[in-house]
Parts: structure tokens; sequence; C-alpha cells
């Protein structure tokens, strides 16, 4: 039962790093893109 558990929170942990990970990616592009935008275009 404590080894299922721990199993359970272990892959939660792993989710939640991806999806952290995904969008702390998403909002970089993001934030470059609107940077690039504001910028003049040459």
């Amino acid at each position: 039962m404590a080894s299922t558990r721990y199993s359970l929170v272990k892959g939660e942990r792993i989710v939640r790093s991806v999806l952290t990970t995904r969008l702390r990616e998403y909002f970089r592009n993001d934030a470059l893109l609107y940077i690039d935008g504001e910028e003049p275009a040459t």
C-alpha cells in the first residue's frame, strides 16, 4: 500500500515538473514573440 502511494506521488511530481517546464517554455516563447512584435520591422 505504501509503495503504490509512493509511486503515485513520484508520478505526480514527474507530471508536475513536465507541465511546469512546458509552461515555462511556452511563456518564454510568448514573451519573445511579444518583444519581437514590439520591435520595429526591418
